[in-house]
């Protein structure tokens, strides 16, 4: 009997560090429980973020009271916002705090941010917002009036918390993987890890910018003098929604109508989803296999053989500049964002439509080829919105 009560007699001493341990670990589980709602199950992504959360709560039972609290005080909010802007990322637009969280805000200006968020108003997304907010504030608060302090078992234990995730990172690092792959199933550290991968490859888009490795053999055929290209860049919308592609709605009347004379490619994949980054791997020479080596543009080599590029954008922007997509078309001789120059704009993408007649219009009288880039708003954020009131 006496054998069973010393174990007993252990732990019951050392209760309040297992019970804080448990109130810590609970939490963060309970936030990735939250961030993998809606996700394909919970299998590998859950997983990794589980020993993630094992070492979330081990911290803090290694430490004295006063660096306890302080921890719970900084991390619990901070986790458990992030975790709700998450989800309601998730919900309204179908947008993951991930790798590309960066490249999506360089991206997007300030109007149109204040768009988005005007999504979110509502009875039940506010009232959604304010339990998340005070079930954040009482978890804090409770964490906080646990009975913290340092001794070595806590110590043991935490460190004992550590080794899986060690092990994991260790072994990412040993086999010569991608280093930010240990971050990537938590979300707070996401944003760490994607703020170093965007501002890796916009260093690599900004350095092409600034000095572009065109091919010196470009020569223009005397048969394309007189040609006139049109590349529409389309926003937030898939081929399985086109009636030109099969849909069962006659979403592209016009062009279903031209019969023959368009060719619909069916055997194409983006090399990347989100627009944002998959720019660069349609208009440079970046490769998945070689990111960091995007050399020029598309722009770039067709200027060189003699072709005069416009850009009109439906989109808003920064200012001068827009993130990465600003720099892929930083060369283009004209550049025209119709809703900062057009005093009557509607939002809508046929405000586009005046600036591609005149541009047509003056390759009359051009000495060269001319290529007009169309950036439409497509579907931001919701299609219901970038429509007429009476449009069929």
């Amino acid at each position: 009997m006496d054998i069973l009560q010393r174990p007993y007699a252990f732990l019951k001493g050392k209760r309040d560090i297992l019970l804080n341990w448990l109130a810590v670990t609970a939490f963060f589980v309970l936030l990735l429980v939250i961030d993998n709602i809606g996700m394909k199950g919970f299998g590998n992504r859950f997983l990794q973020g589980l020993w993630f959360c094992l070492l979330m709560g081990a911290i803090p039972v290694m430490l004295p009271k006063i660096a306890a609290r302080v921890y719970v005080c900084v991390f619990v909010p901070l986790f458990g916002i992030v975790s709700m802007v998450s989800s309601a990322l998730r919900y309204h637009f179908a947008l993951q705090i991930d790798g590309d969280i960066f490249a999506v805000l360089a991206a997007t200006s300030p109007k149109e941010i204040q768009e988005f968020v005007g999504y979110f108003y509502g009875f039940w997304t506010i009232a959604i917002l304010l339990v998340f907010f005070v079930a954040i504030t009482a978890a804090t608060v409770l964490l906080f009036r646990r009975p913290w302090r340092f001794s070595v078992f806590g110590a043991i234990l935490g460190f004992a918390m550590l080794l899986p995730y060690g092990a994991r990172f260790a072994y990412i690092y040993g086999s010569g993987k991608d280093r930010t792959k240990p971050f990537r199933r938590n979300l707070a550290l996401n944003l760490c890890s994607g703020y170093y991968m965007y501002n890796r490859d916009f260093h690599a888009l900004t350095a092409m910018a600034q000095s572009p490795a065109v091919p010196g053999n470009i020569a223009l055929d005397p048969k394309a003098r007189d040609m006139v290209g049109v590349i529409v860049l389309g926003e937030s919308a898939s081929r399985k929604h086109l009636g030109l592609y099969g849909y069962s709605r006659n979403t592209c009347p016009l062009l279903s109508g031209l019969g023959d004379g368009v060719i619909a490619y069916d055997d194409v994949l983006a090399a990347i989803q989100g627009t944002t980054r998959a720019v660069r791997y349609l208009f440079t020479q970046s490769t998945i296999k070689d990111k960091q080596n995007p050399r020029c543009t598309l722009f770039d080599i067709l200027k060189r053989a003699g072709y005069d590029i416009s850009l009109f954008s439906n989109q808003w922007r920064w200012g001068r500049y827009d993130g990465p997509i600003g720099v892929v078309f930083a060369h283009v001789d004209e550049s025209v964002y119709v809703r900062e120059t057009h005093g009557k704009s509607t939002g809508f993408d046929e405000d586009l439509l005046p600036y591609l007649r005149n541009a047509i219009g003056k390759t009359k009288d051009a000495s060269g080829p001319k290529l007009v880039l169309l950036h439409l708003t497509g579907s931001h954020t919701k299609a219901k919105s970038r429509y007429p009131a009476d449009f069929g």
